[in-house]
């Protein structure tokens, strides 16, 4: 419990930069998410429904037999009046749905709107295996898509950098649009911070005396 409110409130804290890092945002779909490398995608079939597929994009990451980072990201086209049909109540049920089968001991969700689209959020605890896990789903339904997140933090005592990995993908989770302007703003100050300040020099036939006066110029010889 203590490590499951340790990453609850480190999703509140701002997102930490990255030195090198992937980001997902594909042409058709109004979120984006970042990673430290390119992810994997995947195509993805419905058992009972061979020809229903989508594209599922993982990214996985593993600190050696201490813990594993695990990420499932999808984005589709919204269906037709998904955004008017499902709303807060409906969206966090969709999300323990989701949940149902890692068999959760402690969950909380959250709902919000941001900028035009709907975001449901979903934080677990449970095991899997022998092994402690801390559980993440994210949906988020605008006008034109569809996006899920589900991430697994998988480890009894996972390393800081495991958890700092974990919670820095989860807060990176925005809107494309809003991710944009964000980076458009950091390179607008870093180029500002690059261009040396230019100083003004005084007029070359106006000089001034200690006082702060105009002063006579010389005669010529």
């Amino acid at each position: 419990m203590i490590r499951f409110f340790a990453v609850a409130l480190l999703l509140l804290l701002p997102v930490s930069a990255q030195a090198e890092e992937f980001l997902y945002a594909p042409d058709d779909c109004e979120f984006a998410i970042v990673f430290p490398e390119e992810p994997y995608t995947a195509q993805r079939c419905d058992p009972e429904n061979p020809d229903k597929c989508s594209k599922i994009t993982s990214y996985t990451k593993v600190f050696g037999m201490a813990a594993t980072v695990h990420f499932n990201v999808t984005c589709n086209p919204v269906t037709e009046n998904m955004y008017d049909r499902y709303s807060g109540d409906i969206m966090r049920a969709t999300l323990m749905a989701m949940a149902a089968s890692n068999h959760l001991e402690h969950m909380e969700t959250h709902y919000n709107e941001v900028d035009g689209a709907k975001n449901a959020i979903l934080l677990g605890a449970g095991s899997t295996g022998s092994s402690e896990m801390i559980y993440s789903t994210h949906l988020w339904i605008g006008k034109k898509s569809v996006f899920t997140v589900e991430a697994e933090l998988i480890g009894d005592q996972p390393p800081e950098e495991a958890e700092a990995l974990f919670t820095d993908i989860l807060r990176s989770i925005n809107l494309k649009k809003n991710k944009e302007k964000a980076a458009e703003e950091q390179e607008k100050t870093s180029k500002d911070e690059k261009e040396p300040a230019v100083s003004e020099e005084p007029e070359a036939d106006t000089l001034k005396d200690d006082a702060g006066d105009e002063a006579t110029p010389p005669p010529e010889s």
